[in-house]
């Protein structure tokens, strides 16, 4: 059996960006469709107009103050914003992961990873 042991002393800052960039985004749309299928089904099922109803018989309000709040548009809206930001941080957060993972190579060596050819 061959083994071969590398070592993993840098990562590209600019590459983990790209690649952390396109992966976030990915995920911000599997977010919006899910969401938006989500609200459908529970649309559908009712669960809106009793969270509505039960709002009203707690509170004097009309719509219990909540009926705006679960309209699809109100719905998509902050789970745009959130998504949004979700993209900007995730980024951020794991290009500066990169850096201060250079940083602790530089110190410790890196990681060591064998590989193994299977016969």
């Amino acid at each position: 059996m061959r083994r071969a042991r590398l070592r993993v002393t840098q990562l590209s800052p600019r590459t983990v960006f790209k690649i952390t960039f396109i992966y976030s985004l990915c995920l911000f749309v599997v977010g919006m469709v899910a969401v938006a299928a989500l609200w459908s089904v529970l649309k559908t099922a009712g669960v809106f107009d009793s969270v509505i109803e039960a709002a009203q018989n707690i509170t004097d309000k009309q719509n219990g103050g909540i009926g705006p709040w679960l309209s699809f548009s109100r719905v998509m809206l902050v789970t745009l914003i959130a998504g949004f930001a979700q993209v900007i941080l995730f980024t951020i957060f794991n290009t500066i992961g990169a850096l201060l993972y250079n940083l602790c190579a530089d110190v410790v060596g890196g990681v060591e990873v064998t590989f193994s050819d299977r016969n």
